[in-house]
């Protein structure tokens, strides 16, 4: 989690986002209701359950459980 991610959301730097992974029931501000929204991301939620949050039902993917590979942390300093 980023603290201030909705600062960064309509900013350049929230352009850029590719890709959304969904833990839970994501927080339904403004900004992030309209990442959620995007069609050019993919969303991905992951629920252990049959029932998951997926507000638009644009999730491109529903998984239980994912492995996250180390990536590279650059971005954090722009």
């Amino acid at each position: 989690a980023i603290a201030g991610y909705r600062l960064l959301l309509d900013t350049a730097l929230g352009e850029r986002i590719e890709r959304v992974l969904v833990f839970g029931h994501p927080t339904l501000s403004r900004p992030v209701h309209r990442l959620l929204s995007r069609r050019d991301i993919e969303l991905v939620v992951v629920s252990p359950s049959a029932s998951w949050p997926d507000p638009g039902w644009a999730a491109s993917q529903v998984c239980d459980d994912v492995e996250l590979a180390p990536g590279d942390d650059d971005w954090l300093n722009e």
